[in-house]
């Protein structure tokens, strides 16, 4: 898999937002703040933007796995169930209606779930589930999406790409660059179709073991 080009100017944009202002809150510091409040404030910013930047570095190296397009070297009978992400507030639930053993790297598949879980592709009110199923021996995933409408013009552009700023969850948006890959490295594959009214579907099939 490889990013369409722009994608790195883009990282660096955005690596630099918590970068700078992670400066800024040590030169205040730095220059001596007599209110006590207003120290624990800076405080409070650098353990934030500290958190968030580590995230984003951790993004990129997953995006960076993604381009190398590396198989998994872990592989054990697993099933997605005992892989459920807890809930998160804005987050899609996982809804598996059928077993979903697979033989994969825990840890990846896990990532998946989670990164699949939340993804948005425009409003995020009420998202509408991940929802699994076991099939013609296929694990398969699908959640749809009230998309952008600049997304609907190019569906696959997501794959090569980042998401827009404002769906990247002070992120880099690379979830589906990087779900796409943990897909294919267990020799699945994850597309995304458009359908009817401005909704998006993504879909994943995964090789699936006897259930």
């Amino acid at each position: 898999m490889r990013m369409r080009r722009g994608w790195s100017q883009r990282v660096v944009h955005d690596l630099r937002n918590p970068a700078s202002t992670l400066r800024t809150a040590a030169y205040l510091l730095r220059r001596g703040v007599s209110d006590a409040g207003e120290a624990q404030r800076l405080l409070e910013v650098i353990e934030r933007q500290s958190k968030q930047l580590l995230a984003m570095l951790d993004e990129l190296a997953n995006g960076f796995w993604a381009e190398r397009g590396e198989r998994v070297s872990r592989l054990e009978p697993v099933d997605l169930i005992e892989l459920a992400p807890a809930p998160v507030a804005g987050h899609a639930e996982f809804q598996p209606e059928t077993l979903l053993p697979v033989n994969g790297d825990p840890a990846r598949l896990a990532q998946l779930l989670r990164l699949l879980c939340a993804l948005r592709l425009g409003p995020a009110d009420a998202p509408d589930p991940l929802v699994g199923r076991w099939e013609d021996g296929r694990v398969r995933l699908r959640r749809r999406f009230a998309a952008l409408p600049e997304l609907l013009e190019d569906p696959e552009a997501l794959l090569h790409t980042p998401l827009p700023p404002l769906l990247a969850d002070d992120g880099l948006g690379l979830h589906l660059p990087v779900a796409a890959a943990i897909a294919r490295a267990h020799d699945g594959r994850l597309w995304i179709e458009r359908e009817d009214g401005g909704v998006l579907a993504v879909h994943v099939e995964l090789p699936a073991q006897s259930p």
